[in-house]
């Protein structure tokens, strides 16, 4: 029993290839392209270290019990393996879609049966636990669990796609369909469009996603507090 709970659910990591320029690039007019790509390729590998899928239970970095896929934002997302220090354990997978929000969907929608849960990269606070609360969500009942971010979005979106007329019910990309990403409304409209139509829906943490140099600032205060070294968040 315990091992086909674990091969049901499945984690989704979203991420884009890390070209010069071209990720993070709200960060990076404030702290510089270099440092920006270096903060991502950080962070992205760090996410990878901290919820590598497995069959431990436990806290941080020892392993999640779910299947595990990386999904990239390239036209060739299997030569990027060698980038990070990636386990076997993670799939690697090209993002489809036009939009982001049509790319989540397909990507939600594809993952074999069971419930799935779908995170960034750029979330330092974020940890396996968060990961195993959204899939208890999901298996106690939720139909749809999110992790609200700070500025009015979210960092984690998880369903547990119900099956209807031969496909996955609410699960369009009418869904995510003309949202104004990034900016302070896309959680509260994603929710209302769900609870509208009958959705059961379960929020997580609020945390805090690096977008721009102030939360760049105060993420790398926070480090120099936990540290307490000021030398230690010069790495970021």
């Amino acid at each position: 029993m315990k091992k086909n709970h674990f091969r049901s659910r499945h984690l989704i990591l979203f991420a884009k290839a890390p070209r010069l320029g071209r990720v993070k690039t709200r960060l990076a007019k404030d702290i510089g392209v270099l440092s920006a790509r270096r903060f991502y390729c950080q962070e992205t590998a760090s996410c990878l270290q901290r919820l590598q899928p497995g069959k431990q239970r436990g806290g941080q970095g020892a392993g999640g019990r779910w299947k595990g896929a990386l999904f990239l934002a390239s036209p060739h997302p299997k030569r990027l393996r060698n980038v990070w220090p990636l386990s076997s354990r993670w799939a690697i997978k090209r993002q489809k879609g036009q939009d982001l929000g049509e790319r989540m969907v397909r990507a939600l929608a594809g993952a074999p049966p069971g419930p799935v849960v779908l995170v960034g990269t750029d979330i330092p606070a974020m940890d396996v636990t968060h990961i195993q609360k959204a899939f208890a969500a999901l298996e106690q009942g939720a139909s749809w669990v999110f992790g609200p971010a700070e500025d009015g979005g979210f960092w984690l979106i998880g369903a547990r796609r119900v099956m209807g007329k031969g496909r996955y019910r609410s699960l369009s990309p009418r869904l995510f369909r003309s949202l104004p990403w990034s900016t302070e409304q896309v959680l509260a409209l994603t929710t209302d469009r769900l609870q509208q139509k009958g959705e059961k829906i379960m929020l997580l943490t609020c945390l805090a996603d690096i977008d721009d140099g102030q939360d760049f600032e105060r993420f790398r205060t926070t480090l120099t507090r936990l540290s307490g070294d000021a030398t230690f968040s010069k790495a970021f």
